[in-house]
């Protein structure tokens, strides 16, 4: 498994950073890293947005796995099976309260199948780079208020 793991501590309660996160029409306006969204955030959903690699944006088709208000965010794609075997992500988002009365906030995917393998060594550091850069973007736009 290939895996982009990313924590952050942000000084905002996670019910703020909760509705930042599912605000999907809202990330346009602050996420550096996915953008575009479209669909619903129940299980089983599915949504569409790009996400950026380097100076290219790419086209995600993902089925929404876990909507635990507050706590976790989680979809896998894409959304089609039959292209699992060729590049499947599951993504996630975990939110917990800290002692400050801010948010852990712990950002990943795992990544698994033929294309990601053979070019991880290309895709990993902009992917890791891409994700920082959300997480940053997200605590500034949370504690702008």
């Amino acid at each position: 498994m290939l895996d982009v793991n990313t924590t952050m501590l942000i000084s905002a309660p996670p019910a703020e950073v909760w509705r930042a996160i599912t605000d999907l029409g809202g990330h346009d306006a602050w996420n550096p890293l996915m953008r575009r969204f479209s669909g619903g955030l129940e299980p089983g959903g599915r949504i569409r947005f790009s996400i950026r690699l380097g100076p290219v944006w790419l086209p995600v088709s993902a089925r929404v796995m876990t909507v635990d208000a507050e706590r976790e965010l989680r979809w896998a794609g894409p959304a089609l099976s039959a292209a699992h075997p060729l590049a499947r992500g599951e993504h996630w988002f975990r939110l917990s309260a800290d002692a400050d009365g801010g948010t852990r906030f712990d950002h990943g995917e795992r990544w698994s199948g033929l294309v990601p393998r053979a070019l991880w060594r290309v895709i990993g550091p902009p992917l890791h780079e891409g994700y920082e850069a959300m997480n940053r973007a997200l605590a500034r736009r949370v504690q702008a208020g």
